[in-house]
C-alpha cells in the first residue's frame, strides 16, 4: 500500500515543481515585455498619432 502513495507523493511533486517553473517563467516574460515597452513608449506613442486620422 505505501508504494502507491509514494508514487503518488513523488508525481505530486514534481507537478508542482514543473508549476512553479511556468509560473516564473510567465512572470519572466511579462517582466521582459513591461520593459520593453517602458522602454520604447516614448517613440511608439508619436508613430501612432502620425497614423491616427480622426474621423
Amino acid at each position: 500500500m505505501t508504494a502507491p502513495m509514494e508514487y503518488l507523493e513523488h508525481e505530486l511533486i514534481g507537478l508542482l515543481h514543473d508549476v512553479r517553473t511556468t509560473n516564473s517563467l510567465a512572470i519572466a516574460g511579462l517582466t521582459l515585455v513591461l520593459i520593453e515597452h517602458l522602454a520604447n513608449f516614448r517613440d511608439e506613442v508619436p508613430l501612432f498619432l502620425r497614423f491616427y486620422q480622426p474621423a
